[in-house]
């Protein structure tokens, strides 16, 4: 019979990763993180400094503004505007990582929009049927402009009087 600690082992081997990870220093310290953040939200304190915060944000106007003033600098200097660090793609706002991650995020709520029948654009109202926007989104789709090359352009929608 095998002993007990290579019992335990050979258990401890086989639990999921759910499990381990509910176990794990990163999420004590997620519980931790989001029990200050509640604390610090019902006493109106900033998550950042000690400030109060009376204007209903998580933090307060000063790390506000100097998040902005960083956000800025960093896409001035050509950075990902999510994470400030890696350099973002030509002609993009955002690194590769983050370019994949938003547009998985909106392929996901863009499929999910269509199987439930909801406007793929606004998700509040049902959409048209055998369409994918409601009547609201579709004429302001047409009024606002036509695509070209992926972006709307109002110079483009110029009539002519006869």
């Amino acid at each position: 019979m095998k002993d007990e600690k290579s019992l335990f082992r050979s258990w401890s081997m086989r639990r999921n990763k759910a499990a381990q990870f509910l176990e794990s220093k990163r999420f004590r310290n997620h519980v931790i993180y989001r029990a200050r953040k509640r604390e610090n939200e019902l006493f109106q304190r900033c998550v950042r400094c000690p400030n109060t915060v009376t204007d209903g944000y998580a933090c307060c106007c000063a790390c506000r503004q100097k998040m902005a003033a960083a956000k800025h600098a960093a896409r001035m200097a050509g950075f990902c505007i999510d994470c400030w660090t890696r350099p973002a793609l030509p002609d993009k706002k955002r690194c590769a990582l983050h370019d994949d991650k938003q547009r998985q995020y909106h392929t996901h709520r863009y499929t999910e929009r269509l199987l439930q029948g909801f406007c793929t654009r606004c998700g509040k109202i049902k959409a048209q049927p055998g369409k994918t926007q409601c009547i609201a989104c579709t004429t302001r789709s047409s009024t606002t402009g036509i695509k070209e090359g992926g972006r709307t352009t109002m110079n483009s929608r110029v009539r002519h009087r006869d």
